[in-house]
């Protein structure tokens, strides 16, 4: 690059890594925008861009940010994305002194990211247990989390049972009676309109966690016996 540059030609350089946004000049950084037809560069902070490069990674600074957290509760459950409006309501009916949801980087929480987490904090001593709760999908990485966790770290994988539900195949919905899913789901009809079996609207997925937050009570959460299990024998070896 620096050879088309001492010939006086002007060069742009995209890249999509924030590792190459980082070691550059802060006055050499722009956003490529469009405006429908039009384009055009934007300056930006590297820092900005750096953020916005990295969403969807589990970084370093999010371990951090997580690690940090005060040690005023034995547990704190670190989840997927808006799972943590479901488990914020199931700790409240459950263990509401003892235990804590964190749900401060919901777009930096997807299953892979989980995983990463769990590996940066069982190498730490953080002053709270971590438990990190995935969904029934993703029991390999909680059993590859397992396997690799070095002894004595203070972090517990956990993945939800799949249940045989006739309207949520798989995410936390999947541990949710049908009537309670129900209002939340879409008919799935054949090509003469016979209705053949319900599913969860997954466009529904922040609305449906809203209404459990605010209106769950202990018959929602039958099928969370398991993770109580687990935080139930992580504060009874902590007293």
């Amino acid at each position: 690059m620096s050879l088309f540059v001492e010939h006086g030609s002007k060069v742009v350089m995209t890249t999509h890594s924030p590792i190459t946004v980082a070691a550059l000049p802060e006055a050499e950084v722009f956003r490529v925008d469009r405006e429908g037809a039009k384009i055009r560069l934007v300056s930006t902070s590297a820092a900005d861009a750096v953020e916005e490069l990295s969403e969807g990674l589990a970084t370093v600074d999010a371990g951090l940010r997580i690690a940090a957290l005060s040690g005023d509760v034995d547990v704190t459950i670190l989840t997927e994305g808006h799972n943590a409006r479901h488990l914020q309501r199931w700790v409240e009916l459950n263990f509401p002194q003892d235990v804590q949801v964190f749900d401060k980087l919901t777009a930096y929480t997807n299953k892979s990211q989980l995983f990463s987490y769990g590996l940066m904090l069982g190498a730490m001593q953080p002053e709270t247990h971590f438990v990190v709760v995935w969904d029934c999908d993703a029991s390999k990485e909680a059993q590859k989390l397992r396997e690799q966790l070095p002894g004595g770290a203070k972090v517990t994988p956990f993945a939800f049972c799949e249940r045989d539900n006739q309207i949520a195949k798989g995410g936390i919905e999947n541990n949710y009676e049908e009537d309670i899913l129900e209002p939340f789901s879409v008919t799935i009809s054949d090509h003469e309109g016979r209705e053949l079996n319900r599913s969860f609207d997954g466009r529904r997925k922040t609305e449906f966690a809203d209404h459990v937050r605010q209106n769950g009570d202990d018959t929602y959460f039958k099928y969370f016996e398991g993770l109580r299990a687990i935080v139930a024998g992580i504060l009874d070896s902590t007293k």
